[in-house]
């Protein structure tokens, strides 16, 4: 699934430097474009993955393996997982804005936290009976969502006024 993510992680590499040497230049303009560039070509390169992860996901996993419960196990996972996608493309944008203004702890505590609330649970229910992978997609896609919430209302970026990001 981090292959998948390739392109996305690029769009945020790349925001930070634009952002931060316009930020350091004092063309809040040009950041709040740049923010708003990098969310759209988040989307954009998100909903594609969400729709191809819908439609034929045992694609990506059969280069992987020939084992039909492996296949099966991995696109219901790619199904289920995948309506995270756009959340995590908006992370990945706000965590190079973060580190771009120079603010890192935003993005070290919102990890921290999906460390708290998603993996010592996992490790903790995934001793009881009935337990399935299923639930801790579930829960991983509750998580990343809260986390969208977290990072946005810590720092709100106001739309652009009719600039573009150069």
């Amino acid at each position: 699934m981090q292959a998948l993510f390739l392109p996305a992680m690029a769009i945020a590499f790349a925001t930070a430097p634009l952002a931060g040497q316009n930020m350091g230049a004092g063309r809040s303009d040009r950041v709040r474009a740049t923010y708003w560039t990098s969310v759209a070509a988040q989307a954009a390169v998100m909903v594609l993955l969400v729709l191809f992860c819908q439609w034929r996901p045992s694609l990506l996993i059969a280069g992987f393996t020939d084992d039909p419960a492996v296949i099966a196990e991995g696109a219901g996972f790619l199904k289920t997982i995948s309506w995270n996608f756009l959340a995590t493309g908006v992370i990945f944008t706000n965590s190079g804005m973060f580190q771009a203004l120079g603010n890192t702890m935003p993005a070290l505590t919102a990890g921290a936290i999906r460390l708290i609330l998603f993996g010592v649970p996992a490790v903790w229910l995934a001793n009881y009976t009935g337990f399935e992978l299923l639930h801790l997609w579930y829960g991983r896609q509750r998580g990343r969502s809260g986390r969208v919430q977290l990072l946005v209302a810590h720092r709100r970026i106001p739309p652009p006024t009719g600039h573009h990001a150069t």
